[in-house]
């Protein structure tokens, strides 16, 4: 048993992932394992408690896992290039899909969300710094004006406000 008043927490990811890699994290110190589900498979997580508690089983101490449970985000799809320019003032387009090929359109993964936003609706992407506000539902799409601009990457967060 380790005998201190702090203890280690890790977050586990894809560098640090491997059986032998939380073995030697252990053996260097690590307490607690920390599995952030808002990203990778379940597969991928699964193997990872297994990994986690059969080190637990050999050295017959108690590893603590931590599960951050905020689920997947919304977010957007990809561009071209990898990123778009908003501006202030500028008009876009939000529509359904995962792809944008064109500087003034975002593709949105999310039909659904598309469908239950109306004009005056405030989307803010990649936590908050950028935003928009929709200024009319077009058929399927969505026109929306830039009011905090800057560069918006592949797969950053939607919020809704």
């Amino acid at each position: 048993m380790r005998k201190r008043s702090a203890k280690i927490l890790a977050t586990v990811g894809p560098a640090s992932a491997s059986p032998d890699m939380l073995a030697l994290l252990h053996s260097a110190g690590v307490d607690a394992f920390r599995l952030n589900f808002s990203h990778g498979e379940h597969e991928t997580h699964a193997c990872t408690l297994k990994a986690i508690r059969a080190i637990e089983e050999k050295t017959g101490e108690a590893i603590a896992i931590v599960a951050d449970l905020q689920g997947p985000k919304i977010r957007v799809g990809q561009f071209k290039g990898g990123e778009i320019s908003l501006k202030y003032g500028q008009n876009i387009r939000i529509s359904a899909g995962e792809k944008s090929e064109a500087n003034d359109y975002i593709a949105l993964p999310h039909a659904e969300l598309i469908a239950a936003l109306s004009a005056g609706d405030i989307l803010k992407f990649d936590d908050g710094k950028m935003m928009v506000t929709v200024v009319e539902k077009k058929g399927p799409d969505l026109l929306a004006r830039v009011d905090i601009g800057g560069p918006l990457r592949d797969k950053k967060g939607v919020n809704v406000i």
